[in-house]
């Protein structure tokens, strides 16, 4: 006999097949009891948010936010945007550990870019902290640099027990249950309609005249 919801939520772990998840309307996922269903019924990754890049925040650290701050400053995350706008987002997820490298790679291969500090923390107060404990969202921020001896890149990662800015090896890897946030560079998830695809004015009227001659047979059949 199939066992019915309240029975199914009792376990930890269920047949994916059977798993009460879903996407709310803002793409993000909600009552996973398989721990699978991120990598498998995602709609889509992209998604988009107002971020205001004016805001006071981004002009200090304050350090009672975050759950760790290296010895970083703002100059450590600098933003060129101004105002606010609206942004769209992708994450990248991967099956292995990947590196720096491999994230920036399939950024550019998506036509994306790194983020800034006021993007990757916009982005990630879209999830809650049990969200963020299973998957961390990660903000690959700055440029290599070199500092005690090796590469290092400013980063923002969120994580169930909060936001912490840092700086990490880039020479190192990352988990693979990370998620990397990134912004479209052409900024829409939409494509430019071809002149064949566009419809204009002249071409929905006669689609117009067409209907009405059509139910106009019907009647007088």
């Amino acid at each position: 006999m199939p066992q019915d919801q309240n029975t199914i939520t009792r376990h930890v772990k269920v047949e994916q097949y059977r798993c009460p998840s879903y996407y709310d309307d803002h793409n993000v996922l909600q009552n996973c009891l398989c721990g699978k269903c991120d990598d498998v019924k995602s709609p889509s990754k992209t998604f988009s948010l107002e971020v205001d890049y004016d805001d006071s925040q981004w002009k200090t650290i304050d350090e009672s936010r975050y759950s760790y701050v290296n010895d970083m400053t703002v100059d450590d995350f600098p933003i060129e945007q101004t105002g606010k706008q609206t942004v769209y987002f992708q994450e990248l997820k991967f099956d292995h550990d990947p590196t720096d490298d491999e994230v920036l790679a399939e950024m550019e291969r998506k036509d994306c870019r790194q983020p800034n500090r006021a993007e990757v923390e916009t982005a990630i107060q879209r999830y809650t902290s049990e969200q963020l404990g299973a998957h961390s969202r990660v903000g690959l921020v700055g440029p290599a640099v070199l500092r005690s001896g090796g590469l290092s890149r400013a980063c923002v990662i969120g994580r169930g027990r909060g936001v912490s800015l840092r700086w990490d090896w880039a020479e190192d890897r990352w988990r693979r249950y990370c998620r990397f946030v990134a912004v479209c560079k052409s900024n829409s998830n939409t494509r430019t309609l071809s002149p064949s695809e566009t419809l204009t004015l002249e071409s929905l009227d006669e689609r117009v005249k067409k209907l009405e001659e059509f139910y106009k047979n019907i009647k007088e059949l």
